[in-house]
């Protein structure tokens, strides 16, 4: 016999009988309850003049990897106020379930908390693992029925833009940044939308923002008195786009620029099984293109380590490269050059042994008759022609004559990137942190300021201005704002004007603390649970989710 105590409410709830039904895996419990009366759920007065009894059914949580059904003995009772409307009524059990429920309160709020974490279709995949099946309709609206998150009124608020289709629909992002939580959502990203939330929530004493006009107007008509802070990393971006566009008249000249060598260092050619296999796998006539196309890939392999290696970003090599971010990202944390795996495999007698052959290769021994001697001490029976074959395609492989007695390992050279430098690149070199700077990076700027008297004064203003909002130096501020409008650039005379129609929250995003990073980490977090709803987000459902805490 179970515990009664693993009933939802063991004060109030007896079982009469336990079936255990092994084709269903199911275990029945019957049950009634205890109390001698009951309160009418319109006029409130007690009774214990029962009229009849029901069986209800309700799933419970499950027991043992067994699902869990109740068969609940309900009665129905007489109500004595004879001016209540409804005269008979049914014992209301609100500690175990809820009126016309089918489940109990308890497997509701479990089913609720999967739903809130993982939404629709996951959550339906892992409650059949969990013994708590669901459709994932119901698990969407188990969250649009959970009681509304109200919003708390932060100190320091975070407000960002969110694509809700990107380039047509976009929302707003409300972030309290002392606690790194999402505070709210909003519909769209208007003045007038946030002005009218800032009202609602009166006492916010710091706005972080980016540059957007909308959240600064909205922020100056909704909360007058609190601070707002520009973000240093859009004011940062604004800034290279300004240098951009001054660089873009003079992209023929920065083709120009030699790229930056990577160095010199040899890396040695280690064999590998997939190297020889493909070998053996390719016919002659493809044997050339083959070798070329691996060759560019190697290359490319050699030029994201070096340059990964350097502090790079991934997404920063894949723009400079033009490749993949999902290939810059299995580049960079490869040890050795992934090869291309081949389609197919012929076996042989000699595939237990390869992987010694190839260690002793690597560590020096050529010698082929000496190969086959400590492979059939070791259990090999076939013949020594298989080895010989596997050896002349270690040498094909690795390119070295037939009859090579080479001991050293072949070392391969890095050879010099060829490609153009464009205006962005060039701008993100101008905008690198100094002490991060090599001195082939610093000869290249040295090479475009040689091109033209407005490129040589852009550079300078726009390290200067870099420099000063890392060491947050806003003194120099009004001095750089006015040698920048009269440096006669169309491109930094806007981002001048830009910064004066904004400031009060320029000058307060250089010398404060606060920024927008945790906005936007909040963003990507949005975008994921967006993702992972497969197109169901609407946005009240989304809004629930986003503001969910564990």
């Amino acid at each position: 016999m179970l515990s009664e105590e693993c009933l939802p409410d063991p004060k109030i709830l007896r079982v009469e009988a336990v079936k255990f039904n092994a084709e269903q895996t199911t275990i029945i419990l019957t049950l009634h309850c205890t109390m001698d009366s009951a309160n009418c759920p319109t006029c409130q007065q007690s009774s214990s003049k029962v009229h009849s009894h029901y069986m209800r059914t309700l799933a419970d949580l499950p027991c043992f990897g067994w699902q869990t059904r109740l068969h609940l003995r309900v009665r129905r009772f007489f109500c004595p106020n004879q001016n209540c409307k409804q005269s008979i009524f049914s014992e209301r059990l609100d500690t175990i379930t809820n009126p016309w429920s089918r489940r109990t309160a308890r497997l509701e709020q479990v089913q609720r908390q999967v739903g809130w974490a993982l939404g629709g279709i996951a959550s339906e995949r892992l409650a059949q693992i969990l013994q708590l099946p669901l459709s994932l309709d119901t698990f969407l609206r188990l969250i649009r029925d959970s009681p509304p998150i109200v919003a708390q009124t932060p100190r320091v608020l975070g407000v960002d833009d969110w694509a809700m289709r990107k380039g047509h629909h976009y929302g707003t992002l409300l972030v309290n940044l002392e606690t790194h939580t999402p505070v709210d959502l909003l519909p769209d990203r208007t003045a007038q939308t946030f002005q009218k939330w800032l009202e609602q929530h009166s006492g916010i004493e710091i706005i972080c923002r980016d540059r957007a006009g909308a959240y600064a107007e909205g922020a100056r008509l909704g909360a007058p008195k609190a601070i707002q802070v520009a973000d240093r990393w859009h004011i940062l971006k604004n800034l290279g786009d300004a240098l951009v566009k001054i660089l873009e008249k003079h992209r023929r000249q920065l083709k120009q620029v030699p790229i930056l060598p990577l160095p010199n260092e040899p890396l040695t050619a280690i064999i590998t099984i997939d190297m020889i296999e493909r070998q053996s796998a390719l016919s002659p006539s493809k044997q050339i293109q083959h070798d070329l196309r691996r060759q560019e890939r190697y290359e490319r392999y050699k030029a994201t380590r070096q340059l990964f290696s350097w502090g790079w970003s991934l997404s920063a090599v894949a723009a400079y490269l033009g490749l993949d971010r999902k290939t810059v990202r299995k580049y960079a944390h490869a040890d050795t050059f992934p090869e291309q795996r081949l389609r197919s495999h012929q076996t042989s007698l000699l595939d237990p042994y390869k992987t010694y052959l190839l260690q002793r290769w690597n560590a020096g021994c050529r010698n082929g008759a000496q190969l086959l001697c400590e492979i059939r001490d070791q259990g090999y029976s076939g013949g020594n022609s298989i080895v010989r074959q596997f050896v002349a395609q270690i040498r094909k492989a690795l390119q070295l004559p037939p009859k090579s007695r080479m001991v050293e390992p072949v070392q391969l050279l890095n050879d010099t990137i060829d490609r153009p430098l464009t205006p962005r690149h060039a701008a993100w070199l101008v905008l690198q942190v100094p002490d991060q700077m090599t001195n082939e990076n610093q000869t290249q700027i040295n090479q475009m300021r040689t091109f033209d008297q407005d490129i040589d004064t852009a550079i300078s203003l726009t390290q200067e201005f870099a420099e000063m909002v890392r060491t947050k130096a806003v003194r120099s501020l009004d001095n750089w704002l006015d040698r920048a409008a009269s440096s006669g650039l169309t491109s930094l005379r806007s981002f001048v004007n830009g910064i004066r129609r904004d400031y009060d929250a320029v000058r307060a995003g250089i010398e404060s603390e606060w920024s927008s990073g945790q906005v936007e980490g909040q963003v990507n977090r949005l975008k994921f649970i967006k993702r992972q709803m497969y197109g169901r987000a609407k946005f009240d459902l989304l809004r629930q989710r986003v503001l969910y805490e564990d």
